[in-house]
């Protein structure tokens, strides 16, 4: 869709189309002496940068997404503007590459949220799941780990949830490109946020379909959304350290103890009514 020519100040010269696997490409780049993650390479067209990079298409809709980008974006942005373009739905594509011919767009967030909306548009139910959070705090003054009870844990609501934002990007992922189980054709979005029920502070999925799942997608979409929690996104995000005062908080989206759940909305009713804990699904 868009073509990047990479050039080092030696004249060693990459050619590379996006979008592709970035992890090849950070090979590539390390082949020709380039130690740089792409989301530090600016497509600057400078001679007497280290990398230059120029970028050119032979297609209208490539040709136009060009013209959303400057020199203060990244091979990374480079990526993602095409991919959400290549990866959006079908049903919304014919409309949206029309849109980005006629200049409909004056930035990439333009872009990206007109495709979220068009995509929740073409959906007819909406649903969200829950599940625990659990948390420790680096203590700067005892040097140890601690645990954090819920109302503590409610209190760093917010910085959360702006950790979280960070972690996943201003334009965040559809997560949903990367189920591939039962139902995969309903799932139109995903996104995980965190939500204050009562006082306690819960972490949850967001999810928008085409039509109900049955019982059976409706239990495989719980297991990835659980499989995301413990080794995909919710780990990557355990993993970030937000910082409090002079502590540091990690928040864990999984854990393996025997009261933790993914609960679909009408689940979680029936929980948080029962005033115990139910089994864990």
């Amino acid at each position: 869709m868009i073509n990047a020519i990479i050039q080092d100040q030696g004249g060693k010269t990459l050619i590379w189309e996006f979008p592709n696997n970035i992890y090849k490409l950070g090979s590539q780049l390390r082949e020709m002496g380039i130690d740089q993650w792409i989301e530090r390479i600016s497509i600057a067209d400078d001679e007497d940068s280290p990398i230059s990079v120029k970028l050119y298409a032979d297609n209208d809709v490539g040709n136009h997404l060009i013209l959303l980008l400057s020199e203060d974006h990244t091979l990374y942005d480079v990526q993602n503007i095409t991919e959400s373009v290549t990866n959006s739905n079908e049903s919304i594509k014919a409309d949206l590459e029309r849109n980005i011919i006629y200049d409909q767009y004056s930035s990439p967030d333009e872009l990206y949220q007109d495709i979220r909306q068009m995509t929740y548009d073409i959906g007819a139910v909406s649903e969200t799941f829950y599940f625990p959070l659990s948390a420790e705090m680096w203590d700067e003054e005892y040097d140890e780990n601690c645990s954090i009870g819920k109302a503590r844990l409610l209190s760093y609501k917010d910085d959360i949830r702006d950790a979280l934002i960070k972690y996943i990007g201003n334009e965040p992922p559809n997560m949903a490109e990367y189920y591939g189980g039962i139902g995969k054709d309903k799932l139109l979005l995903s996104d995980w946020d965190v939500e204050q029920i009562g006082d306690e502070l819960y972490g949850k999925v967001d999810v928008r379909l085409t039509e109900p799942m049955t019982a059976e997608e409706n239990e495989a979409l719980k297991d990835w959304i659980s499989g995301q929690n413990s080794d995909g996104l919710g780990e990557g995000f355990e993993q970030q350290d937000i910082p409090i005062g002079d502590d540091i908080l990690n928040v864990s989206f999984w854990n393996s103890g025997a009261d933790y759940f993914i609960y679909d909305q009408h689940e979680m009713d029936n929980y948080l009514n029962s005033g115990q804990k139910m089994s864990g699904i």
